[in-house]
Order: structure tokens, then C-alpha cells, then sequence
């Protein structure tokens, strides 16, 4: 039976009920009576757990198939261009010609610029760390950065690519990367293996020497902050977009140039990185959207960020606002699997709304569902894409 198919799982939830009538049918027989209570117990409990586990999955698509579930089958290879949009069933680039004359109404003003501030980690301390790991390689720190807009002082994790301690003239681009939900810095570091990546990249000579950012995305956990300033709550938007470029640029040695920003985000952080791009052009000139979406999804770990506010939540609907705004050009990448429907849908409904100063780049992958080895796949390709728009 497939993974996330409704046989297997209506065959999970009747075990699920089923189990536990038969362990009372037999709860009080003499033979093996301890033994045979403890293995019924324990087939109880995990059939309950599978059953919610097939549940969770038939509705995310975390794994679309029992390979990839076990790791057996892989991913493939991503496909871009032409063919990348034959699978997903669009017409190519620039294909909206009819796009009305954009709204001047809520056009986003340039991001301002907070004063210099105090640093979140001194220069010192900076070359004290990589005097530990041997003066050699790329370093990887844990930081927090304070937003002086927001209030917020939370973790990150930044990249500084060896090159940063070769040129001590020399300003880098910026790769702000954004998880999903539930993440945390590490979350792109040990489980996306972003320094692996971005090593090779760099080494391969398909990416700059860059700096990368991965900032904390929800100020308030277990809040879903969906990276929008929330109406009379949290404002994960001015943060991320605002605060978190600040001090990138205070305390590094990182490009103010518009060219040399860009966000990445897998799922919740694919829509993140898209709808800040969309409100922050004067920041970012690029975004890659790693099986994302692109209307905010709420639940009951988002609540309602808008309050009932509709101008609020459509500002905060990328689709809306490709239709709506003035834009300044830029590039988007946007990727999903075969095994992953509702990004492919999401893709499939987005990328026709983008008008030719938006260029966009749409990449599949053949199998693979919603996770982490789907994500990792794609990584060379996107900072490739990444690299090209940078030089």
C-alpha cells in the first residue's frame, strides 16, 4: 500500500480502534499474562502513533513514498527551465501579459536604516574564533542580533566564508536563510548541512565567497510568526527584513549593495523569503523559495497575525501583490518535488501572476516529498542561481 495513500492509513486507525478491544478480550488469560499484557500495550500505543503519524504525513507529504521515507529511492536530479515548467503544467517566463497598472496605494517605502548601534559580537571575538578552529576554513557562529526597530535580540548562526579572513578589504554578499516551522538556526546548519553546502559552492567557484545569515524567525515560540508584522503583536517582517540586515552590515563586513542581498527559505521560510522579498525590495534582490508557498497558512500556531485587518492580510499575499504593486525587478527561484502536490500547486498557481520584471526560475525534482533531503537536493542548483545573479 502506498505511504500516503487512504488505504494504508484507514487500515492504521481501524488497528488503532481495533487493538485495543482485542488486549481487553484477552487482558485477564493465564498463560503469559504479563508478557502478553506488555506486548499488547506497547502494539497499542504504537498503532495510535502510526496512525497519527500517517495521518500528519498524508496531509503534509513529508514522505511520499516508503523509499523515501527509508531512504532507498533518493530524490533525482533538479530540472530548470523549460522543462522544469512542462512538469509543473505553466507556459514559461513572463507569462502574464495582462497585469493590471500596479497600485501606488501601499507602495513599500526603501528600508531605513537603524544608527550604527552596539555590535552583537566584536571584531575580536570574531578573529578569536577562527584563531581556535586554526586560523583556516570557513567559521560558523552562534550570535543573537539585536534590532534596534523591534526591541528583539534573538540567535542566529552566521557563515563567514574563508575568504572573509583573506581580503580584510573586501565586503560580502549576504544569503539571509530562513527555516520552516517549527526551526531554529541550527535547523539549516545540521540538519540542511548549509557550511557543507555552501563550502562546496564556493570552492566549485558556482557561488561567490559570501556571508550567510540564518536568524530566528519566530520571536515568540511556539508562535508561528509567518515572518509578518503581526497587527498589534509581533513584527517578525521588520525584523527580519529590516533589523536583521542592519546588523549583519554593522558588525560584518557585508555589502550594502542591493545585488548582493538575497533570502532562502525551505516551506514556511519559502513563503518567508518571497513575501519579504516583495516588501524589502530595496534590500533584496533575489529570493529562492524551497517547496513554499504563497498566501500565509493559518492555523492554531499562527493565529490570526492580522487581527481581521483584511488590507493587512492581503499586504501580506504575495499573490496579491504581484497583481497590485509597483515592483522593482528582481529574481525568483522557485522549487518543489513530485512528491510534494501542494507546492507544485502552489508554484503552479504563482509563477503565471509574475509579470516579466520579475524573472523567475522554476525547478522540480522528480520524487521526494516535503523534508529535508528534498531541500538538500535542490542547494547547489539554488546557490548557483544565487552566484550568477551576484556577479
Amino acid at each position: 500500500m502506498a505511504l500516503t495513500g487512504a488505504p494504508l492509513l484507514v487500515t492504521a486507525i481501524t488497528l488503532a480502534i481495533g487493538l485495543p478491544i482485542v488486549t481487553v478480550l484477552v487482558w485477564d488469560r493465564p498463560r503469559h499474562k504479563v508478557l502478553r499484557r506488555i506486548a499488547a500495550l506497547f502494539a497499542c500505543e504504537l498503532m495510535v502513533f502510526a496512525a497519527a503519524g500517517l495521518a500528519v504525513n498524508r496531509s503534509q507529504y513529508f514522505y511520499a513514498s516508503w523509499g523515501d521515507l527509508l531512504g532507498t529511492s533518493g530524490v533525482g536530479r533538479p530540472v530548470g527551465g523549460p522543462a522544469a515548467a512542462a512538469h509543473y503544467g505553466l507556459t514559461g517566463q513572463g507569462a502574464r501579459q495582462d497585469r493590471p497598472t500596479p497600485s501606488s496605494l501601499l507602495a513599500y517605502p526603501p528600508a531605513v536604516k537603524p544608527g550604527p548601534g552596539v555590535p552583537d559580537i566584536t571584531q575580536s571575538a570574531i578573529r578569536a574564533a577562527y584563531a581556535k578552529q586554526g586560523n583556516r576554513g570557513s567559521l560558523v557562529l552562534y550570535t543573537s542580533l539585536f534590532g534596534p526597530f523591534t526591541g528583539y535580540r534573538l540567535p542566529a548562526a552566521v557563515y563567514l566564508p574563508a575568504a572573509y579572513f583573506r581580503d580584510h578589504s573586501k565586503k560580502f554578499p549576504v544569503l539571509e536563510m530562513l527555516g520552516g516551522y517549527p526551526a531554529s538556526p541550527q535547523s539549516w546548519m545540521h540538519v540542511l548541512k548549509l557550511r557543507t553546502f555552501l563550502d562546496g559552492a564556493i570552492t566549485r567557484g558556482t557561488l561567490p565567497p559570501a556571508i550567510a545569515v540564518v536568524p530566528t524567525v519566530d520571536p515568540s515560540p511556539p508562535r508561528d510568526s509567518e515572518c509578518v508584522d503581526a497587527v498589534g503583536g509581533d513584527q517578525a517582517g521588520t525584523y527580519l527584513g529590516v533589523d536583521v540586515p542592519a546588523a549583519v552590515e554593522r558588525d560584518f563586513r557585508a555589502t550594502e549593495v542591493r545585488r548582493g542581498w538575497s533570502l532562502t527559505g525551505y516551506s514556511t521560510g519559502g513563503y518567508c523569503a518571497v513575501n519579504l522579498w516583495l516588501h524589502y525590495p530595496a534590500q533584496f534582490s533575489a529570493a529562492v523559495s524551497l517547496s513554499g508557498y504563497f498566501q500565509p497558512e493559518l492555523d492554531r500556531a499562527t493565529g490570526d497575525p492580522f487581527a481581521g485587518n483584511r488590507q493587512a492580510g492581503q499586504s501580506n499575499d504575495p499573490r496579491w501583490e504581484v497583481d497590485h504593486r509597483a515592483l522593482l525587478p528582481g529574481g525568483l527561484y522557485l522549487a518543489a518535488s513530485g512528491g510534494d502536490p501542494a507546492s507544485v500547486a502552489a508554484i503552479r498557481d504563482f509563477a503565471p501572476r509574475l509579470p516579466p520584471e520579475l524573472h523567475a526560475t522554476e525547478a522540480w525534482l522528480p520524487r521526494g516529498g516535503h523534508n529535508g533531503a528534498v531541500w538538500r537536493a535542490f542547494l547547489p542548483d539554488a546557490l548557483a542561481w544565487l552566484g550568477h545573479r551576484m556577479r
